[in-house]
């Protein structure tokens, strides 16, 4: 492998241009030396999706597998058995809940005030639940299936911005009110000369509407001039920002994304680059949004449906088989144009690092005159000083990233087991129900091929008879079952066998997941804190007005972000033992310091997800039904009336306080004097909230003794 800090020179020429042909040489040297890994990745594709030479969709094997006889026999048993897809999708199914409901923890590691981080946090949820959800859930998805597939994955985290073109009318009355609010403006300049039949007049009108219309080219602006002339109106091309926001874009390693092979920590590599696959429109888009050059993108048109992959597939430096690994289909290319961003490390003339973004094409190399071409070269524009991507590993046993293992590697051989026993059971019951047949040598000859309803020869026997075949087929079902059982205590799924095995495996899966994820909303934040539009940040979080852009310094490590996924929430039984749990042992033993509104709105959304909004009152909301509920349990007793004695599901500590202070109130005391019937069933009611406090505080061992009721009023 190059030496990184060679490597790094390597990468722009000495007149500060980028070295595109090292660029094309560090993608290629890395691919074409991962082909063990590459292929590695193809196992376990055809591993889990249960895929090999000569496969039907009928579950049997053809006639003839390459040219020859299929084994054991024609149409012999083929079935499919999907173990590691099983065990995959379990995984990426509890990845994706934690993606989704996992809660985000925000805190501000710097100077942040209180309230820039509460809206701060307002407007990431909102990024996350809103904005972002529908990108955000594509994207997880895939990262999380190719992380359990391959081992590895990538996420892409960037700030997207594509601009479109509208159309607007302008009226002669149009400028005519323009040009009394600016007089000598260029609406006065575009109305002193329309009617002059001077061309030369003419044109420097055009020139100036093409000055304020950048996508109007002169005939077009003398067209319109003309028009305007005839009809007293002219349409005009503009252009408006139609997506400015944070984008996720899941990568496939060695397909999507590609870095040196011996790469550990991707932020600390000396290079990563990512390839993408635009249409003719976007590659276009891109002059606009990202200032690509003129040339390079009419270039690109010529490059349609080429492939990098295809092209490495036709290295004759490889084997035919590992060409095929390469080879990229032609139909997925068909109209798409290849380019790569090409992100790398450059230590300036005085030595400081910089990352420099240079987007390039792996078919075009030079313009006419023999110069790179290239769409884009420039120090990398992101303040967070990281490249915009985060990986997703399945595990960390070595330090390069292309060793880790996928799922269906390390269940593969139990699955081959699997088959075997299924094949053979299914081959057996089909020769015990159709037997071969076995007849004289010389009426078919010595025939050694069993299969069902076949003929065998015997040298010995003169007549024909049915073969006696023995039914063993239900005895590979234990085998069967044997292997399952192995990939399922390896992946901890024997959850009735081992619960807290499989508990942790769950727990420690959800928790590299989640801090895998953390990186993604964090460079999101740090994205949003450096482009976002601060309008849409004021008119998000509402309220007093708080900065949300920063310097490069507080947007490298102003705020901390955790994403907090606790596996307990996909198992109803666990759930449920956990609230009997804090109902029946923690909340009496807590002494007030649990909140229990706060839990219950937690049951209430696990289990009631679908109306849960409408059926929790915020936790303000929920304290003054309980005041207003009090005041009524007043208003009866100063009736003469004794309010009904609630003893479970209230928040007795909060109505108690709430009585002291209103027993205390002078008006009070002088109605409780005069009033003794009152007075006794405000008495009776206290004496019953200071017990039920005592209850879930102090004595909360003891059994329920209730508060004997004072007489009623008449």
């Amino acid at each position: 492998m190059n030496d990184s800090s060679q490597m790094g020179c390597a990468l722009r020429n000495d007149d500060d241009t980028p070295n595109l042909a090292a660029m094309r040489g560090e993608i290629f040297h890395s691919i074409t030396h991962s082909i063990r890994v590459v292929e590695k990745n193809l196992r376990n594709d055809n591993t889990v999706y249960a895929r090999w030479e000569g496969q039907q969709d009928d579950g049997r094997k053809p006639d003839t597998i390459a040219g020859k006889e299929a084994q054991p026999w024609p149409r012999a048993s083929d079935v499919r058995i999907r173990l590691a897809d099983e065990l995959v999708n379990d995984q990426v199914k509890m990845m994706k809940a934690a993606a989704r409901t996992g809660q985000i923890a925000f805190t501000a590691t710097r100077g942040a005030s209180f309230e820039a981080a509460g809206k701060t946090r307002s407007y990431l949820n909102w990024l996350r639940n809103t904005r972002m959800r529908k990108n955000v859930r594509r994207e997880t998805k895939l990262a999380a299936r190719w992380r359990q597939v391959y081992g590895t994955a990538a996420m892409g985290v960037t700030w997207h911005q594509e601009w479109a073109r509208e159309y607007q009318k302008v009226t002669a009355e149009n400028l005519q009110e323009l040009a009394a609010a600016e007089p000598g403006g260029v609406a006065s300049q575009i109305l002193a000369g329309l009617y002059e039949p001077d061309r030369d007049v003419k044109r420097q009108l055009a020139g100036i509407l093409r000055q304020m219309y950048e996508d109007l080219d002169q005939g077009e602006a003398l067209k319109q001039l003309n028009a305007l002339q005839r009809t007293g109106e002219m349409t005009m091309p503009a252009r408006y920002l139609r997506k400015n926001e944070p984008r996720w874009k899941a990568l496939k390693w060695w397909v999507d994304a590609f870095g040196p092979l011996n790469m550990g920590e991707v932020q600390e590599s000396p290079w990563f680059a990512r390839r993408v696959v635009l249409t003719r429109a976007q590659a276009e888009e891109k002059k606009i949004s990202e200032k690509w050059s003129e040339e390079f993108v009419e270039k690109l048109a010529g490059t349609a449906g080429h492939s990098m992959l295809d092209w490495l597939g036709h290295n004759t430096a490889l084997t035919a088989e590992q060409q095929w690994v390469f080879a990229d289909s032609a139909e997925l290319m068909d109209g798409l144009i290849e380019v790569l961003y090409f992100y790398y490390r450059h230590a300036d003339e005085d030595g400081v690092p910089c990352i420099y973004l240079t987007v390039m094409s792996p078919h075009v190399q030079t313009d006419e005159a023999g110069d790179p071409l290239y769409g884009l070269d420039q120090p990398y524009g992101y303040d967070h000083g990281d490249y915009p991507v985060v990986m997703h590993q399945r595990e960390a046993e070595e330090e390069q990233v292309h060793e880790t293992r996928g799922t269906p590697e390390t269940v593969m051989t139990q699955q081959t087991e699997v088959k075997a026993m299924r094949d053979a059971r299914v081959n057996q019951t089909e020769l015990f129900l159709q037997p071969p047949v076995i007849r004289p040598e010389r009426e078919i000859g010595l025939s050694l091929t069993i299969r069902p309803r076949g003929e065998i020869g015997e040298r010995r026997a003169q007549s024909t008879r049915q073969w006696t075949v023995p039914n063993t087929a239900p005895a590979g079902q234990p085998l069967e079952q044997d292997a399952r059982t192995d990939a399922y205590r390896y992946f901890a799924r024997n959850r009735t066998e081992d619960p807290v095995r499989a508990g942790l495996y769950d727990q420690d899966l959800a928790a590299d997941w989640c801090e895998e994820l953390e990186e993604c909303w964090s460079q999101t934040l740090q994205l949003a804190q450096q482009f976002e539009d601060e309008q849409t940040f004021d008119r998000i979080v509402g309220g007093a007005q708080v900065p949300l852009h920063v310097t490069r310094d507080e947007i490298q490590g102003e705020f901390g972000i955790q994403l907090k996924f606790n596996t307990d929430a996909l198992d109803p039984d666990r759930m449920e033992k956990k609230a009997n749990l804090v109902q029946t042992v923690l909340a009496p033993l807590a002494g007030g310091t649990i909140d229990l509104g706060a839990f219950v709105r937690g049951m209430a959304e696990y289990f009631f997800p679908e109306f849960a909004e409408d059926m929790i009152r915020s936790g303000p909301q929920a304290a003054q039904a309980e005041i207003d509920d009090e005041k009524n349990n007043w208003s009866q007793m100063m009736a003469g009336t004794e309010p009904i004695m609630v003893e479970s599901g209230q928040n007795f500590a909060m109505r108690l306080q709430w009585l002291e202070q209103q027993i205390a109130q002078p008006g009070s005391v002088k109605r409780l004097a005069l009033n003794p019937d009152s007075a006794e069933l405000v008495s009776n009611r206290l004496q019953h909230l200071q017990f039920q406090v005592q209850q879930s505080t102090v004595n909360a061992q003891t059994g329920r003794v209730g508060v004997e009721a004072g007489p009623t009023a008449a």
